[in-house]
């Protein structure tokens, strides 16, 4: 017997949560994601770098508060973390990605432009953290990445990336009485 109430876009029943990830992964990956990936463990690998410096200078200096300095040496930490995490899924080519690494790219951009400015400005090292910043932005941006992290539908395509969902004129249930009832509820096994 068919699928009572079913749409061409519903995932069956017996798929499982990740059904359609293996296909999605299995395609080959953009040269922009692994772009993005690298520049990713790239942050990751100088927030890491700072992070032992902060300790270093929090064993080795007294710092005027050291509730800041253990904060602000967590914070880091938690960021390289982050980061790790973050090129990880976007080499998997997860959908959360681009927005995780926009996120922290305007984070950098913001520290660049502190750099820019005030008594002890240092253009250098804000040139340094502006253009990687810039350039995730991007990479995160462009077309073949957001392809790459979509979310994969029912039969493994994924969305196109103009948000063409079946509500906004993609494929549409059939005329009829076959769509389910307002309340959620769908008549099984009538």
């Amino acid at each position: 017997m068919g699928q009572i109430n079913s749409f061409v876009w519903d995932n069956p029943v017996n798929m499982g949560e990740n059904a359609g990830a293996e296909a999605h992964e299995n395609r080959r990956r953009p040269a922009f994601l692994t772009a993005l990936a690298v520049l990713l463990f790239l942050d990751a690998a100088l927030v890491a770098a700072t992070v032992v410096w902060l300790l270093f200078e929090l064993l080795t200096a007294t710092p005027s508060s050291y509730a800041s300095a253990v904060a602000i040496l967590v914070l880091a930490a938690l960021a390289a973390v982050w980061l790790v995490v973050t090129a990880l899924a976007t080499l998997r080519g997860r959908s959360w990605v681009r927005a995780a690494a926009i996120t922290w790219q305007i984070l950098q951009l913001a520290i660049a432009v502190g750099f820019f400015q005030g008594q002890d400005a240092r253009p250098t090292l804000a040139w340094a953290l502006l253009v990687p910043a810039l350039i995730g932005v991007a990479l995160a941006l462009s077309p073949a990445v957001v392809r790459a992290t979509a979310r994969p539908v029912a039969g493994g395509d994924t969305l196109p990336a103009g948000g063409d969902t079946p509500a906004a004129g993609g494929d549409t249930p059939p005329a009829g009485g076959d769509t389910p009832p307002a309340g959620g509820d769908t008549p099984r096994g009538r």
